[in-house]
């Protein structure tokens, strides 16, 4: 039987900082590649945040870890005439967002490449009416700035090590 791995031997794994590649050849000559998540090497928390009553810096504690990277989302719970949403990301290095609205009175987006971790806007103004930016990476959670509020409104994060 020969191996298609080209002088690789029959099974090789590959160590990445947060990714196993593990080749394989089989009996019959096919390869095989498995691609495994260390999920022990990299903890993944859910929550939920609120946006304040007023502008300034909100701080997330208790993740058990200082995190890589930060995903939101804004899908509202009481608007059922309306397709609204944002999603929105941010690492020490740099933050991007992207938020939309849409009803029978037109629709808006709203997309940040550089200035905003999460926004929300309306079909009245791309300006958003709710916004935050990257403040830090915390030992155990992570610090963002709202420039615009809307008190009240929820926004979903998962925070990844």
């Amino acid at each position: 039987m020969s191996s298609k791995l080209s002088g690789l031997p029959t099974e090789t794994t590959f160590g990445l900082t947060d990714l196993l590649v593990k080749v394989k050849a089989s009996a019959a000559g096919d390869v095989i590649v498995t691609l495994a998540k260390l999920l022990a090497a990299m903890p993944v928390k859910l929550g939920t945040l609120t946006v304040p009553a007023s502008t300034g810096n909100l701080s997330v504690t208790g993740l058990g870890f200082t995190p890589r990277l930060v995903r939101f989302t804004y899908l509202p719970t009481s608007n059922t005439t309306s397709a609204v949403g944002a999603y929105g990301v941010m690492t020490a290095a740099g933050q991007f967002t992207t938020a939309w609205f849409a009803e029978s009175a037109g629709y808006s987006r709203y997309s940040d490449p550089s200035a905003h971790a999460i926004a929300i806007n309306t079909v009245a103004s791309t300006t958003p009416i709710a916004s935050a930016s990257f403040v830090s990476m915390d030992s155990g959670g992570f610090t963002i700035n709202f420039d615009n509020v809307v008190s009240g409104l929820i926004i979903g994060y998962e925070a990844l090590a």
